[in-house]
């Protein structure tokens, strides 16, 4: 579900806890940024099917399946580094952190992070000035 048909960057979502995807959302839309909520790894997977969104903020930790295993998915479905990923977890450990930079994660977040954290890692992909994890 889009918040507006007239922003020109779309995010996809993939949190499973409601909470933190109102959140993320709010503050995207507050950006006049597009964005649409997958709270699993299933539902992220049958949106990527049919949508290619310009971002992925991507929790690690979902119900169903991994984050990893939607990362396998966007690449197999559009090629590697295709669609950027920011990586969203409540774990800040360095095997995530190693993991990520072997996937080409476009930048990492450890929750909780704040507005401003989340707009700059945003902001960064879409200007392609990320610093990679």
């Amino acid at each position: 579900m889009s918040h507006s048909s007239t922003a020109s960057y779309r995010v996809l979502v993939v949190e499973d806890t409601q909470e933190f995807a109102d959140i993320a959302r709010m503050i995207l839309t507050r950006a006049n940024i597009e964005s649409h909520h997958a709270n699993s790894g299933e539902e992220a997977i049958i949106y990527l099917e049919s949508e290619r969104p310009d971002l992925i903020l991507l929790d690690l930790n979902l119900g169903d399946i991994t984050g990893w295993d939607v990362l396998e998915f966007v690449t197999s479905q559009y090629g590697q580094n295709s669609i950027p990923v920011i990586v969203t977890t409540a774990h800040s450990d360095p095997a995530n952190r190693l993991v990520g930079k072997l996937q080409e994660i476009a930048s990492y977040l450890v929750k909780p992070f704040s507005a401003q954290q989340l707009l700059g890692a945003v902001n960064a992909v879409r200007n392609g000035t990320t610093d990679r994890p």
